[in-house]
């Protein structure tokens, strides 16, 4: 099954909002169809971080999964 446009930017848009306000990892979305997630500020970061933010991905997109997504707004960045 593919996720139309406006479904998948819906997740990013969820996605953006648990990793802030769960993780306190600041992301934005963007690009044409609001589908690309961008991570901020855009510094170096140690592997550690690197790890620290897959695994928030990774515990985040577990509890998207199933979710109806449907009435979700806009995450503004």
């Amino acid at each position: 099954m593919v996720a139309s446009v406006s479904c998948i930017a819906r997740q990013a848009s969820r996605l953006c909002s648990q990793l802030k306000d769960v993780h306190r990892i600041l992301t934005s979305i963007d690009g044409p169809h609001d589908n690309v997630l961008v991570l901020k500020p855009p510094l170096t970061f140690s592997e550690a971080d690197a790890e620290r933010f897959v695994s928030a991905m990774r515990v985040e997109l577990r509890a998207m999964h199933g979710l109806d997504l449907s009435q979700a707004t806009h995450t503004p960045t």
